[in-house]
């Protein structure tokens, strides 16, 4: 069995201040893709808004869904587009190719794409994050 699993805490803090505890940071985008966007606020939003009307335009011009990967290629492209005035947020791609395996990507707030087999980790518990995996995998 293949299966992929997106997680993320709903807070949105400024260092040990609390500001909000529903602050949306994943998305699904269709029946087989989430996104997951870490770093600042407003880029979150501006970026999953811009995301949203992106994919409804290809979905009435195409008449389908966008797979993963190529979700993955567009956001390194709009990424990399405002390299000179970036968005600081750190994307996440997570889903299903056409035949069910996982597929996952990650970028940096340039739009540079990593692509994994295992796990990936964004946000300011990233380090954390990387630890605590590698303790508990089971290879």
């Amino acid at each position: 069995m293949v299966s992929t699993c997106v997680s993320s805490d709903t807070r949105l803090g400024v260092q040990g201040q609390t500001i909000a505890t529903d602050f949306q940071k994943v998305f699904r985008l269709n029946d087989k893709t989430f996104l997951g966007l870490a770093g600042l606020a407003t880029d979150v939003q501006s970026v999953s808004q811009l995301l949203r009307f992106k994919l409804n335009m290809y979905k009435m011009r195409e008449e389908r869904d966008m797979k993963a990967k190529t979700l993955s290629a567009m956001i390194s492209n709009m990424m990399y587009e405002k390299r000179f005035g970036p968005w600081f947020v750190e994307p996440i791609v997570a889903g299903l190719t056409d035949d069910n395996q996982p597929f996952l990507s990650s970028m940096d707030c340039l739009g540079c794409e990593m692509f994994t087999k295992d796990y990936v980790c964004a946000g300011t518990m990233e380090e954390a994050l990387h630890g605590m995996f590698l303790k508990t995998r089971k290879d």
